[in-house]
């Protein structure tokens, strides 16, 4: 309980920080740490997951305005590590030790054997199978509210915003990201990332983008 309070506190802080920072700057539709935007997915771009720490793109990076963007990083989103091996699995029914995720983690776990890393791998996946299958059946990605987060919609697929507009996607959410796309669900619920300076006028665009879960199935 402790640990939920401090948790909750540095969250609330960094909200409180952000949020005030931001309106300073850029008024009063600035965006804001941690908030719900909703995003069409098939206008979603990517940046290699494997460049977050790089980037500094990381769930307290939310709602931070910044004025460079790793242009040569962002690819189509089917380029993503992660999205790949995610869709061979839920499209194709391959294996999860099969569909590449062993040679992704590699890089992230050098030092663990390939037998580590294959059992690591089998037991941090098998609970997407249920997840898939609830949001097959729901047609739709939740909120984060409606599955018990204390705060806006932290641990949401977070999305940044480059500077045309475009949603892209790093880490964060990015298995329940691909089962959207596996699932054919044409609009999510999402977390704002960080926001490219010339982009500042759209994000009013994503707050009202449409109505999750509602039209969603195709």
């Amino acid at each position: 309980m402790l640990k939920q309070f401090q948790k909750y506190l540095k969250v609330s802080m960094c909200a409180a920080r952000r949020d005030l920072e931001n309106i300073y700057r850029y008024g009063a539709g600035a965006p804001k740490f941690q908030e719900l935007i909703f995003v069409k997915v098939s206008d979603i771009q990517s940046v290699s997951p494997l460049k977050k720490k790089e980037l500094g793109w990381n769930p307290f990076s939310s709602g931070k305005v910044i004025s460079a963007w790793p242009e040569e990083y962002v690819t189509e989103i089917n380029m993503n590590e992660k999205i790949k091996f995610c869709l061979e699995h839920f499209i194709n029914g391959t294996a999860w030790q099969d569909t590449g995720a062993k040679e992704y983690y590699k890089l992230y776990y050098p030092d663990k054997s390939a037998l580590e890393i294959e059992r690591w791998i089998i037991n941090r996946h098998k609970p997407l199978n249920d997840i898939y299958k609830q949001i097959v059946s729901d047609g739709r990605i939740k909120q984060q509210k409606e599955l018990g987060s204390a705060f806006r919609n932290m641990n949401g697929i977070r999305i940044n915003i480059g500077p045309r507009g475009e949603p892209v996607v790093c880490d964060g959410g990015t298995h329940r990201l691909a089962m959207a796309i596996a699932a054919s669900i044409q609009e999510i619920p999402a977390t704002i990332g960080v926001v490219h300076y010339k982009s500042l006028e759209t994000v009013e665009k994503y707050r009202a983008a449409g109505h999750c879960g509602l039209i969603n199935k195709v």
